[in-house]
C-alpha cells in the first residue's frame, strides 16, 4: 500500500484506539521493545530536523528535486526524507517514559486517487530540541507503546 504524508493535519485532545484505550495530550507514554531487527523502533520515528545523519544539503537538494520532478519515490510513507531505518527511534530508548505533547489526525492516501484513512499520530518530547511521532494504533499492537 502506498501512502504519503497529507500536510494537513488535525490537532485533536485525545484519541481513543481501537481497544477502548484513550490517549490524551499530557498522557505519559512507556517506550516497549523496538520491532526491527537490530531493536530500534518501527512505528516510532524522529522527526527529521533533528536527526544529524542527514547531510542538511543533501536533503534541500532533494527537496527541490522533488518539488521540480515529483515521484512517489522520495521519502518514507509519513513523509519524512531519508529511509525510514534513519528516522527509526533507537533501541535504548527502550523502558524510558515520555510525555505526549500533541495528537494528530493525518489522511494517508491509500494509492487510489479517491481513498484515504484517517492515522493518528501522537508527537512525544524526547529532548529539548527533538520530537518523535508514534503511530498510535500500530505502536500500540506490536508493543511497542505500553499503557
Amino acid at each position: 500500500m502506498s501512502q504519503s504524508y497529507n500536510h494537513s493535519y488535525l490537532e485533536r485532545d485525545s484519541t481513543t484506539l481501537s481497544n477502548g484505550i484513550t490517549v490524551h495530550r499530557g498522557d505519559t507514554l512507556m517506550i516497549g521493545k523496538g520491532t526491527r531487527a537490530n531493536g530500534d523502533f518501527m512505528f516510532i520515528e524522529t522527526n527529521r530536523d533533528s536527526i544529524k545523519r542527514i547531510d542538511w544539503v543533501k536533503m534541500l537538494f532533494e527537496e527541490l528535486l522533488d518539488a521540480l520532478i515529483p515521484t512517489k519515490n522520495h521519502g518514507t510513507r509519513r513523509g519524512y526524507r531519508g529511509t525510514a531505518e534513519q528516522h527509526a527511534l533507537e533501541a535504548s530508548r527502550m523502558g524510558q517514559s515520555f510525555e505526549v505533547v500533541r495528537i494528530e489526525q493525518r489522511s494517508l492516501s491509500t494509492g487510489t486517487f479517491t481513498k484515504s484513512i484517517k492515522v493518528y499520530f501522537a508527537i512525544i518530547k524526547l529532548e529539548k530540541n527533538r520530537n518523535c511521532q508514534v503511530e498510535l494504533e500500530k505502536a500500540y499492537k506490536s508493543r511497542e507503546i505500553i499503557f
